[in-house]
């Protein structure tokens, strides 16, 4: 359904779409651009292309990216959900919005079309960051392109397909990830206490710390599952491992 992005009204202002300030090149373009170069506009372009947008982290629990291609980078920043989309190769970026459904307190980052208005449409391949709170929750759908994931602490979970995903000093106590024709690298600064992860002809990567046992789960129908990590039936770290035509390695740190 179309929507006119164009107006923005001040009893919304929990989200909002700005683009950064332009980089000044030298100390005389600030000089000739004067006080013009200070003005900030909702859907200003920033460096040529980017937009951007931000929301509270009330009432949020996890923050959903669904329906992503490209290259796509989440950290942990601030005490707001920010994001931001870069065009590549003289794009133009899509829009982004923030949708927030109170009930399940999941926050859905969501792209449209900036020509048409048009949304929510499958977020284009270009380049796009966001950043969370610590703590908070990720989820992430990635249909194409690399995903670099850092220092998230809240639970965590990856669906991509074609994909690179790369998972970096986690501190989450739930992970899952379903990986089909890609690659998952996944390293944890704390032992998990549940892990799921299923690959369809794919590979994955667990670095876990070797300081706590795991109860080891696995299914595998022509695949390899790799289990370096201490093991016990008894122990309260879970970790299940179902591969199809792929491998898993769980590694110790």
């Amino acid at each position: 359904m179309a929507t006119d992005h164009a107006t923005s009204t001040p009893e919304a202002p929990a989200v909002t779409r700005t683009r950064a300030k332009p980089l000044l090149a030298s100390a005389a373009i600030v000089l000739a651009l004067g006080v013009a170069a200070m003005i900030w506009h909702a859907n200003s372009h920033s460096a040529p292309g980017a937009v951007s947008t931000t929301h509270g982290a009330d009432g949020v629990q996890t923050v959903e990216l669904d329906g992503f291609n490209g290259k796509v980078t989440v950290g942990v920043d601030g005490s707001q959900i920010a994001a931001t989309a870069q065009p590549v190769n003289g794009d133009v970026a899509p829009g982004l919005e923030f949708h927030l459904d109170a009930t399940t307190h999941v926050l859905t980052l969501a792209c449209y079309d900036e020509h048409t208005g048009k949304g929510p449409i499958a977020c284009p391949a270009t380049e796009y960051k966001v950043s969370v709170p610590a703590g908070m929750g990720v989820k992430l759908q990635l249909l194409n392109g690399q995903a670099t994931l850092s220092d998230l602490s809240g639970p965590v979970s990856i669906t991509a397909s074609s994909a690179y995903a790369l998972a970096q000093n986690l501190k989450t106590s739930d992970f899952t990830a379903d990986i089909t024709s890609g690659t998952l690298n996944a390293t944890f600064a704390t032992a998990p206490t549940r892990v799921a992860v299923t690959v369809n002809s794919a590979q994955a990567a667990l670095h876990l710390p070797g300081t706590v046992t795991y109860n080891v789960q696995q299914q595998t129908t022509s695949a390899y599952v790799q289990v370096s990590i201490p093991q016990a039936a008894t122990a309260t770290h879970s970790v299940q491992a179902n591969a199809n035509s792929g491998e898993i390695s769980l590694l110790a740190n």
